[in-house]
């Protein structure tokens, strides 16, 4: 990724301009690299090229066509909205109830996630470690400190200050994340999940269920399970993506990229590569059939790389994998 599209992605993380701005100042510095590569001498001035990093609504109002196109068109209707906010499904009054341990949660319930903000305006990082049967624990701090809600189907944990490391049981129908800041760990959890962090980094590792896990300006590492069987999907603006595929596994890995590069093993399957500067369609399919489970990867600003797991250049955890106390 450029220093020019790092410094618009700070921008519109910072909210100095919309998503839409963001877009609109990628667009037309992707139409300048494209005529460059055409061999034609576009290159902006220093001067007009302060005038497109300029956060001035007029300057930027007047370049390109319809932003939201472009967003749908780069990011395939993955929708990574800069101000995306779930709604709690709770009232809040009454404060929930301190947590106990372990936790009974009943087949078929969906567990929500979500941290208050500490003093600095971030959440700390959370570990989830799947287990059988149906019992939730806190492997680590008081869990007093977590409060919990419920309502019909659906439990909801809260939380305040630090980390939590969490055992995820079987019965979790659904497991749902949004943290700020904090980075975010799904290991071998048992259920489906939907991860959501701002700022941070998302692992998920050896995944047997089907997710769907989108970051703004954080990396993410997936590896794969022999059993994986259900389709999802993940996508970041901003930062890198890296699968690991285990040998065997028969899969479909469909990458649309703007703004970073896309690259497999040698030996993974067959690919499929096309696009235009800028913007890089990539399909893998690691095996043959119809009813290939499918991963769908969308990036914005950062690369994807796919290969066997181990192979990870340095060797060593993946980025935001758990830590060793």
């Amino acid at each position: 990724m450029s220093d020019e599209q790092r410094v618009i992605l700070q921008m519109v993380s910072e909210g100095r301009i919309t998503p839409d701005d963001g877009v609109k100042l990628l667009e037309a510095l992707a139409r300048g690299e494209e005529k460059c590569c055409a061999g034609v001498p576009d290159r902006p001035s220093p001067r007009r090229r302060r005038l497109l990093m300029s956060a001035g609504g007029e300057r930027i109002h007047d370049m390109g066509h319809m932003l939201r196109t472009v967003v749908h068109d780069a990011m395939g209707g993955a929708g990574i909205e800069i101000g995306e906010r779930e709604e709690d499904p709770f009232e809040m009054e009454g404060g929930g109830l301190p947590m106990e341990d372990p936790l009974e949660i009943p087949d078929g319930t969906e567990l929500v996630l979500r941290s208050r903000l500490c003093a600095s305006g971030c959440a700390g990082d959370v570990f989830l470690r799947g287990v059988p049967g149906s019992l939730c624990r806190v492997l680590s701090g008081d869990p007093s400190e977590v409060r919990v809600y419920r309502d019909d189907d659906t439990v909801m944990l809260r939380w305040s200050d630090g980390d939590l490391d969490l055992e995820v049981p079987a019965s979790v129908a659904r497991v749902t994340v949004d943290i700020i800041g904090g980075d975010l760990v799904a290991d071998a959890l048992l259920s489906r999940s939907r991860l959501r962090s701002k700022g941070g980094r998302i692992t998920i590792a050896d995944a047997v269920r089907g997710f769907d896990a989108k970051t703004m300006g954080g990396a993410m590492s997936v590896s794969l399970a022999d059993g994986w069987r259900e389709s999802s999907r993940i996508a970041t603006m901003g930062g890198d993506i890296r699968i690991d595929v285990p040998a065997g596994l028969s899969a479909r890995i469909s990458v649309r990229s703007f703004g970073g590069d896309v690259s497999a093993e040698e030996g993974l399957g067959e690919v499929t590569e096309s696009g235009r500067p800028g913007s890089v369609r990539f399909d893998l399919a690691t095996g043959s059939g119809e009813d290939l489970p499918e991963l769908k990867v969308r990036t914005m600003g950062g690369g994807v790389s796919i290969g066997r797991p181990g192979s990870r250049d340095g060797g060593g955890e993946p980025a935001g994998g758990p830590r060793d106390e």
